[in-house]
């Protein structure tokens, strides 16, 4: 984004934008979202989505499997990750929610 002079707005400043106005619940495949203040995330590693990748290249290029005949495959899911400071901004509890949650986030740095 822009400022009307044409610089380049920082992304944090977007950020506490967005977490002021918008008042739907939002879930990123990133964690560092979280840190910066959106609901939740549930980490798509690109760790993992390579690892996946190149099992899946070992079998076709090594074991001679044919990709038509392989079944879709899903890395393993990250954690869930909730940020408290957003979902109190939005009304959401956590208190009944805790036992799905896997690490919750206490600041929302876009607003610091």
């Amino acid at each position: 984004m822009r400022d009307a002079n044409g610089e380049y707005v920082d992304m944090l400043t977007v950020g506490r934008w967005y977490l002021e106005n918008i008042n739907k619940p939002e879930v990123s495949h990133e964690d560092q979202f979280v840190q910066e203040g959106m609901l939740a995330a549930a980490s798509d590693s690109g760790f993992n989505q390579s690892f996946k990748a190149f099992e899946m290249a070992y079998e076709v290029l090594e074991k001679g499997q044919s990709p038509g005949l392989m079944s879709t495959a899903v890395p393993p899911a990250g954690p869930l990750m909730v940020n408290r400071v957003r979902a109190e901004m939005l009304g959401i509890s956590l208190d009944d929610k805790m036992k799905f949650i896997d690490e919750v986030v206490e600041d929302a740095i876009a607003l610091n």
